[in-house]
């Protein structure tokens, strides 16, 4: 009887052993996968790179998007084009490389009516932090105007730890004329190290939201 008991007791430890690492690995697949955002900022950073992405979003409630891609971090190898095209497995989700060497990554079914917008004339201040230069960008009239008149909201992110200018820091200086946004974007990434992003998405009633943000490494 003693012996039965004991059997018993053993068969439990072991399903009870076997069940437990089924929910880790279950549970550890999903760790794996991370927002897209974080991957391709990620493998930027490691391959030294710079670059953009633009997503196509989910509105979600209130100010709120819901991000529908996320993906596993891609082996260490390769160059940042060749790691982020491993990992991604949907036709919707491209990588690709410019002629400025700026890795481009674009998810989604993503509008760029917005991007396209052209900007007579932006002056920037010596600023030598990316986050400054992008509100700078932002703040253009003919931005500001189609974004009110198309019922563009502009969403705020939260911003990020920034290294400390020193006086050989890179600077983004002076007056540019007749860019579309996207290129004034651009001068971002082409004077900080770091990536801007772009996520936007439709609410119900059609009226859409957008968010802006540059990661500076």
């Amino acid at each position: 009887m003693h012996r039965a008991l004991s059997f018993i007791l053993l068969a439990i430890m072991i399903f009870a052993s076997a069940s437990s690492g089924r929910g880790q690995s279950v549970s550890q697949g999903k760790a794996t996968r991370h927002k897209l955002i974080d991957v391709v900022a990620d493998v930027l950073q490691e391959t030294d790179s710079r670059g953009s992405l633009a997503e196509s979003w989910k509105c979600g409630a209130s100010a709120d998007f819901s991000e529908p891609f996320r993906v596993k971090m891609p082996p260490k190898q390769g160059s940042a084009v060749e790691r982020l095209h491993d990992v991604f497995g949907s036709p919707s989700m491209v990588v690709s490389a410019d002629k400025n060497r700026l890795v481009r990554v674009i998810a989604g079914n993503v509008k760029t009516d917005l991007l396209d917008v052209t900007i007579k004339r932006i002056v920037f201040h010596n600023e030598a932090h990316g986050p400054v230069a992008l509100s700078t960008i932002l703040d253009s009239p003919e931005v500001r105007s189609y974004m009110e008149q198309h019922h563009i909201e502009n969403v705020l992110t939260v911003g990020g730890i920034y290294p400390t200018p020193s006086a050989t820091s890179p600077r983004l200086d002076g007056a540019k004329e007749n860019l579309k946004l996207s290129e004034a974007l651009d001068l971002l990434p082409l004077t900080f190290p770091g990536m801007w992003s772009y996520q936007e998405c439709t609410a119900a009633g059609g009226k859409r939201r957008v968010a802006f943000h540059f990661m500076q490494w």
